[in-house]
This record gives C-alpha cells, sequence and structure tokens, in this order.
C-alpha cells in the first residue's frame, strides 16, 4: 500500500511539474489515486472517452454556440444523470473524479471537470471559471456564456452571475469581471485540493488534510503561502521539525517586511520547542 501511495505521488508530481499540463482530466483522477491507491486511471478515462462519442452525438446537429451548449447540459443532465449532490455537499466523495463518474453526483468543480472534458471532445470550446463559492463554465469564444453544472446545467448571463452572487453572499460581494477569468488546469486542481484540505479538518482528520496541502505545494512551489498554511497545521500537529522548515520557506520567499518579521518570531519559538523536544 504504502508503495502505491509513493508511486501515485510521484505520478501526480510529475503531471504539475510538467510545463503544459492540460490534461484536467488525468489531473483530477491523479488527485484520487491517494484515496484509491489502486484506482485504475486509464478505466476512467475510457469512460469518459465513451461518454465523449455521446457528447459529439448530442450535439452534431446544432450549430449556433448556445444551442451546442444546451444540447450538451442535456446529455450531462438528462441523457447520463450528473447531478448537484444538494443532499449531501461535503461528502468528500464529491471531490473525487472517481466517485463522480460512479455515482453521477459532485460539487461544482467536479461536476465541471467532467463537463468541460466532454465539451472538448464534442468540439464545444469550454473553460473552468472561479466563480468565488461556487465554480462554473464559460464558453470560450461566446465569453458572456455561462453554465452552472451543479444546477443541471443552467445557462447564465453575466447579469445572472451578478444577481446570484448577491444571493450567494447575502450581498456581501459585489461581481466584479477577475470572477468570470479562465482558470488552468494546475489552477482547477489546487482549488479541488483546497477544498479537501478544509472537508478534511472540519472533520478532524488532520493527516488527510495535510496531504492534501502537501500536494498544494507540488503544485504552487513559489506561492509563500503555501508554506504558512502547512507549517500552521504542522504546529497543530506538534511537527515542530517540519514546521520550522515550512516557516523558511515561506520567510524566504515573501516580499512583505512586516510578515518576514512576525515569521522570524515564531521561527525562533518553533525552533526552541524543537530544541527541547530533541
Amino acid at each position: 500500500m504504502a508503495q502505491l501511495l509513493s508511486k501515485n505521488r510521484d505520478r501526480f508530481r510529475q503531471w504539475a511539474e510538467h510545463d503544459s499540463s492540460e490534461d484536467l482530466v488525468t489531473g483530477a483522477l491523479l488527485l484520487a489515486a491517494e484515496e484509491y491507491p489502486d484506482l485504475d486511471v486509464n478505466a476512467c478515462l475510457f469512460d469518459m472517452e465513451r461518454m465523449g462519442e455521446g457528447a459529439r452525438n448530442a450535439v452534431s446537429s446544432f450549430e449556433a454556440p448556445r444551442e451546442r451548449v444546451e444540447a450538451l447540459a442535456s446529455y450531462f443532465s438528462e441523457t447520463l444523470g450528473f447531478r448537484g449532490n444538494q443532499k449531501d455537499y461535503y461528502d468528500p466523495k464529491n471531490s473525487f473524479l472517481n466517485d463522480v463518474l460512479a455515482r453521477k453526483l459532485g460539487i461544482p468543480i467536479t461536476l465541471s471537470v467532467v463537463f468541460m472534458e466532454l465539451g472538448r471532445r464534442a468540439g464545444v470550446p469550454l473553460v473552468g471559471v472561479a466563480f468565488p463559492a461556487h465554480f462554473l463554465v464559460r464558453h470560450a469564444v461566446e465569453r458572456e456564456l455561462f453554465v452552472d453544472v451543479f444546477n443541471d446545467g443552467r445557462l447564465m448571463s453575466p447579469q445572472d452571475l451578478a444577481n446570484f452572487l448577491f444571493d450567494l453572499t447575502n450581498g456581501r460581494v459585489r461581481f466584479e469581471s477577475s470572477f468570470v477569468e479562465p482558470v488552468d488546469p494546475k489552477q482547477i486542481v489546487r482549488r479541488m485540493l483546497m477544498n479537501l484540505a478544509g472537508l478534511y479538518r472540519a472533520r478532524g482528520e488532520n493527516l488527510k488534510a495535510l496531504d492534501a496541502v502537501d500536494r498544494i505545494v507540488i503544485l504552487d512551489p513559489e506561492n509563500p503561502e503555501v508554506y504558512r498554511d502547512r507549517a500552521m497545521m504542522y504546529l497543530e500537529l506538534q511537527a515542530y521539525p517540519f514546521a520550522a522548515a515550512d516557516l523558511e520557506s515561506f520567510r524566504d520567499r515573501t516580499v512583505d517586511a512586516e510578515e518576514r518579521h512576525v515569521i522570524g518570531r515564531l521561527l525562533a519559538e518553533v525552533c526552541s520547542r524543537s530544541c527541547i523536544l530533541h
């Protein structure tokens, strides 16, 4: 088992380090492989290929972008039966693509991964949009055409999004154009891992949360915040040498002088605890 976990982590690292890591589905499946060490990634990809053939047939008689997206959404929700897991939204299985494919249940981001892949195979160009608290899909050419895959493939306009955000945040967040900019595969997998880390922490499964954060560091190694976040988790686990190493990494990367000072003081305290323990 440990050997399989190590192999899957290596495969994930290879995917993350590839400069042109465009294969979103593979990245999402490799994320799931740490929860399911014997996961047959190729079998899942074959399942996607089979559904992709159906998606091509579903949109083939339409030419207008909106009609093609509507046909794809109908195929996704009505023919295949994918739907948002309203009943058990915080079940970690909603974040694992193999479970989403098997159960036809998921959260906005994982359902969007499947939907975008079907669009790619059907010739419908789609991109992911990291909308606040609710991942969405946007047509890559018709930039004002959005899809809420979680809610039965509902098509939305920019005004619909503004109203949706108002309701979602009780008016606390105002709509900004940056909310609908496309995100790349690594950013999408990063958000999936952040979701998992939060879910596991809420459930008290801190080691699993740490595993998720480890992979965020692999995806975004130059971002100082990922080291700070992991250091805080190590501190909770009283793993002081690891916390100290991450605090040093954060201090070396951040450009904020005040943060460097605060972290320097915390690092000194952590190092003293580590010495006491040893």
